[in-house]
């Protein structure tokens, strides 16, 4: 959860937790789909239900 909330806009949590280069790429270029996804990526890592976890 530190990641996301020091370097979330880099989606340092996505590089972390291994998801594929291009959805980190995208949701930089978005940023984090206008923080929808970055607020999706904050519940799951809370519920512990992140794809990476």
């Amino acid at each position: 959860m530190l990641l996301w909330f020091f370097l979330g806009g880099f989606a340092a949590h996505r590089w972390y937790l291994g998801s594929p280069w291009y959805w980190n790429v995208l949701f930089i270029i978005t940023l984090g789909g206008i923080f929808v996804w970055a607020i999706i990526d904050l519940i799951d890592i809370i519920t512990d239900k992140y794809p990476g976890l």
